[in-house]
């Protein structure tokens, strides 16, 4: 509060990076941190609620294990993800990846068993990895050379919020036994929240496609 009161204070304030972000940096960073929200919520989802899916199901704790292992695999796809990302570019990728991974999500509501929950989080955790990526690669691209670690920082920030407003949400999982799958449908509003940070989203020059 003392820093802020200071308008006359020379030099860089404590908290901010050294190199001066411009307006086109703040806009792509601001718009970055909102997906990063949606993504940290999207990333966590199943971890903090598959024991409620499971008492639905009957399921034993094999086979939430089982459900998570599987849905860790998708890991390995992000690879094939993120290399489109250089050939169709890194925004339109970010982009779809993330309304991709909210509409996966809002599908894994309607599964009928836990075979069903775990396939619709595997497409989730595929999109995740892939966006996780692209918003570092985007970051270190747009910010100046003296502020790439305060954005990256600051997207890490976003994705806890996302976090965090998983586990602010999650006591409406416990409210009845099917109550977990209003957490699955949450993710839909995210897709307003993207389109909105689509916006002000700049097109790098980086993702001109190679001849």
């Amino acid at each position: 509060r003392r820093t802020l009161r200071r308008t006359a204070r020379p030099g860089t304030p404590w908290w901010a990076p050294p190199s001066v972000i411009d307006a086109r940096a703040a806009a792509t960073i601001g718009s970055l941190s909102a997906i990063a929200i949606v993504v940290g919520y999207l990333g966590t989802l199943l971890t903090q609620t598959v024991t409620f899916v499971a008492d639905e199901f009957d399921a034993g704790k094999t086979a939430q294990s089982a459900t998570l292992a599987l849905v860790r695999v998708g890991v390995l796809a992000t690879v094939v993800v993120t290399s489109l990302a250089d050939r169709r570019g890194r925004r339109r990728l970010l982009l779809l990846a993330v309304s991709g991974g909210c509409v996966a999500c809002a599908l894994g509501a309607l599964a009928p068993n836990l075979v069903g929950v775990g396939l619709s989080q595997l497409t989730v955790r595929t999109l995740v990895s892939a966006c996780t990526v692209l918003l570092t690669v985007i970051a270190a691209e747009e910010m100046p050379a003296g502020a790439r670690a305060y954005g990256i920082t600051v997207l890490g920030l976003s994705g806890a919020l996302g976090v965090g407003v998983c586990l602010f949400a999650l006591p409406l999982a416990d409210v009845g036994v099917s109550a977990w799958r209003a957490l699955y449908l949450l993710p839909l509003l995210g897709l307003l929240v993207v389109r909105r940070a689509a916006r002000p989203l700049p097109q790098s020059p980086r993702d001109a496609v190679p001849p």
